[in-house]
């Protein structure tokens, strides 16, 4: 089955948490990308950015945290290069998208 045939399944499991792991939708080659890295790992933005090859890989999180997964972004406060404050994000996958995700890949 095509990867966006499986990602046009609604996705229903039985018990207490049904309507909170339903998820219907289609990805994108590019959403695909970004998930397959979040599997792996916590990720920075600039490493999804390179993973997907989009330049604004938050417009990517946004879609999907909009077609029901939570993508938790975990802000850091460092020091970059020239000595000021910044607060990069570390994308990840939580427990919830982990369970919606491996549904719909069945």
């Amino acid at each position: 089955m095509a990867a966006n045939e499986k990602a046009a399944r609604m996705l229903d499991t039985s018990g207490a948490a049904q309507e909170n792991l339903q998820v219907n939708f289609t990805v994108t080659r590019r959403q695909i990308k970004l998930l397959a890295a979040l599997q792996l790992r916590p990720t920075p933005r600039e490493a999804l950015d390179a993973a997907t090859g989009a330049s604004n890989s938050p417009s990517l999180v946004m879609k999907l945290r909009r077609k029901g997964l939570e993508i938790p972004c975990e802000r850091l406060r460092v020091i970059d290069a020239h000595g000021q404050l910044c607060r990069p994000g570390i994308y990840s996958l939580s427990t919830t998208d982990k369970i919606k995700l491996h549904f719909w890949r069945t």
